[in-house]
């Protein structure tokens, strides 16, 4: 394991990871090349990438539902159930890769996501103890309601944004509430976080 202290992400960085997870890898990679992050291609895919901090720290950084499976089972579970009675395959995967960057770094990775994926995050973590986490509006089920957020862990969340609006009623000391649309659903999109 390294010895290397936590690695903080600013918000304009976390932003820009968050918009290059609706990228296609390539144009992700560029994107964030530009801006002073690695790229990990063996270990990224359309659904979770694995980018490479300045200072060499891996960080991982999941998209939020897109496909018709992340509305018809993901979501669902996750409003439902929460993860207690098994994992859905994105969870197994984000945990798997999780581990899996551990191993080849040397350190936790951090973890980033958004709506979904800020959930997914939260799961990876779990595999790999020490890393930090990111969310942007992450989903919230019912089963998650009345926990304590974890104090490595780092929630942005709109107003009026109905995918965390259970959030509210969790302990969290690192929240950070952003304005946003009086559309709730427009209030959901990465718009709102600079």
């Amino acid at each position: 394991m390294s010895d290397l202290a936590p690695e903080k992400l600013s918000t304009s960085d976390f932003a820009d990871i968050l918009k290059s997870t609706y990228m296609p890898q390539s144009k992700a990679a560029a994107y964030m090349s530009a801006r002073g992050y690695g790229y990990d291609p063996l270990l990224s895919t359309m659904e979770n990438k694995v980018f490479i901090s300045p200072t060499g720290t891996p960080i991982i950084a999941g998209r939020g539902s897109t496909r018709v499976s992340d509305f018809l089972y993901e979501d669902p579970r996750l409003i439902t159930y929460g993860g207690q009675f098994f994992d859905t395959r994105r969870v197994s995967d984000i945990k798997n890769l999780s581990k899996t960057t551990q191993e080849k770094y040397g350190v936790a990775p951090i973890q980033a996501g958004h709506s979904l994926a800020g959930y997914l995050a939260e799961k990876g973590a779990q595999a790999t103890p020490g890393s930090d986490v990111y969310t942007y509006n992450r989903a919230v089920g019912l089963p998650s309601i009345f926990t304590s957020v974890p104090k490595n862990q780092y929630n942005f969340r709109t107003t009026l944004d109905p995918v965390s609006a259970l959030s509210v009623f969790q302990s969290d000391k690192n929240k950070t509430t952003l304005s946003g649309s009086y559309n709730p659903i427009a209030s959901h999109y990465l718009d709102y976080l600079k």
